[in-house]
């Protein structure tokens, strides 16, 4: 009777001892996926911010690149504005058909 008393005590015993290491263990897991998820988190901010700036940089490169910018580009470097265009036309039998093949 005394072996059989003192065998559920050593199991007892080892029990909470097993417990007692597994909520440790419960805990810390717990302590690190907490602190991951912080992490995470502030990086999903950071990503969020840098799309903002490229969406804000898109556009403002769409504003500054538009026709008008263009054309002062261009008068800058000293092209002019065309103000009349004029075409030389001519008739359909004007031209000589060329009898040699293109290789």
């Amino acid at each position: 009777m005394a072996k059989k008393v003192n065998k559920i005590k050593i199991a007892l015993y080892l029990g909470i001892i097993l417990l007692l290491g597994l909520s440790v263990f419960y805990v810390s897991q717990t302590m690190e996926l907490a602190e991951l998820s912080f992490t995470m988190g502030e990086y999903q901010d950071k990503i969020q911010k840098e799309k903002n700036e490229v969406t804000y940089l898109k556009m403002s490169f769409e504003k500054s690149d538009n026709l008008a910018s263009l054309e002062e580009k261009l008068a800058l470097m000293g092209y002019q504005k065309i103000k009349k265009i004029e075409y030389i036309t001519f008739s359909e039998g004007t031209f000589a058909k060329s009898n040699q093949t293109n290789q």
